[in-house]
């Protein structure tokens, strides 16, 4: 009896073992937990025509950012979540936007220029809801969030694709951009370079007045290897950009990054070049028989357009030299802007400001901003009163 008893509760310990299992495998397995576990997530839509549309998971591209893709008509964005709250989207289509909510569609038949997204109740509390959108011949747009606006208000530039994705409120958001999420339609008129624009945006408009503007460029910008011979429309973007990206440059980068940040303040602006006196005394030379001696015993010749001596580094290679029996003055290449402002041409020269500064000369002293082009006498060669220095446009 009693080795029966033993089998007996062996049996049942047995059977024990099996149901429990069988009821930790049940919760496991249960749908309503599975459900609780999934991560909240949404999913994008995009149609390039009327009543069609494609769906992509959550952070992938809804649309495509190649050369040859169609701009978005309409999206839809729906949620995959218990929480209560929803997920609403507008469109920007020129003056005309639409919006939806929860996986229907917002637009019509419009390119669209910009969007929003933004989500509510548990859902917003729980959750960022950020997305970014790429612009057709341009490039992808910084990521916003929760109902900022994503895109341009210039009419002529679309989006083409567009990413969202939902983030907890205590997660790193995704990667920050410095070309901004929402950029107006003069950043178009710019560079055409995303990173240098952005910098060229952001630095005017924490620029008060275009001799800030001046001085910025004056104290961020150091003398250095220029990047271009002139400045032709392409050249003067291409010296802009390696003076934003690489904060130096000749007096071709100084001069195209003041360019910039005026015309997108509005200013009407145009980039000059010319010629700049560099030797306006003579107190340091002695002028005999067509040649130079300098103070130091280097003798040049100083016929027009001759070869310089060993004295001069090649910047100075193409300067002219004047003779005609005057004080030797010596003239190079040079840049500078003028602004157009009250029918007058106002004269800003930040690569002299530069110098102004970098020799701690007082402002006050040289002039490098502010006066007219009839106060410098650039209409004559070599007869400028501001400044010192004198100019001569070609």
């Amino acid at each position: 009896m009693n080795a029966m008893t033993g089998v007996k509760r062996a049996q049942c310990v047995v059977i024990a073992l099996i149901a429990a299992l069988a009821v930790v495998c049940a919760v496991c397995l249960s749908p309503a937990v599975g459900q609780a576990q999934a991560a909240d997530s949404l999913s994008a839509s995009y149609s390039t025509k009327a009543g069609s549309f494609k769906t992509v998971k959550m952070g992938a591209t809804a649309g495509s950012a190649k050369s040859s893709a169609k701009e978005l008509l309409a999206i839809k964005i729906a949620k995959k979540s218990k929480l209560s709250g929803s997920v609403s989207y507008t469109l920007y289509c020129g003056s005309k936007k639409y919006s939806a909510s929860n996986g229907k569609a917002a637009g019509k038949k419009y390119k669209a220029n910009a969007m929003t997204v933004k989500l509510s109740k548990n859902l917003a509390k729980k959750y960022n809801v950020y997305y970014r959108v790429y612009i057709k011949g341009y490039g992808w747009l910084s990521w916003t969030k929760n109902g900022a606006k994503a895109g341009t208000s210039y009419k002529s530039k679309y989006i083409s694709a567009y990413q969202v994705k939902l983030v907890k409120k205590t997660a790193t958001p995704p990667t920050a951009y410095a070309n901004g999420s929402y950029v107006d339609s003069k950043f178009f008129g710019l560079t055409g370079d995303l990173k240098a624009d952005a910098k060229i945006v952001t630095t005017a408009k924490a620029q008060k007045s275009l001799p800030d503007c001046l001085l910025w460029v004056a104290n961020n910008v150091r003398q250095g290897k220029g990047n271009v011979g002139n400045l032709s429309s392409s050249n003067l973007k291409k010296a802009a950009i390696q003076a934003f990206d690489s904060k130096y440059g000749d007096c071709f980068n100084f001069t195209a990054a003041f360019y910039y940040l005026a015309k997108y303040k509005g200013a009407k602006v145009k980039a000059v070049v010319g010629e700049k006196a560099l030797y306006a005394e003579t107190s340091s030379v002695t002028a005999v028989n067509g040649t130079v001696t300098w103070n130091d015993g280097t003798v040049t010749n100083c016929y027009p357009e001759s070869e310089l001596g060993t004295y001069e580094d090649a910047d100075f290679k193409k300067s002219v030299w004047t003779w005609n029996g005057k004080p030797l003055t010596r003239f190079a290449t040079y840049s500078w802007c003028e602004v157009t402002s009250g029918g007058q041409q106002i004269i800003y020269d930040p690569l002299y400001q530069n110098g102004c500064q970098t020799a701690k000369i007082a402002s006050d002293k040289f002039k490098s901003y502010g006066f007219t082009v009839a106060d410098s006498g650039l209409s004559h060669r070599g007869t400028g009163v501001y400044p010192q220095t004198h100019w001569y446009r070609y």
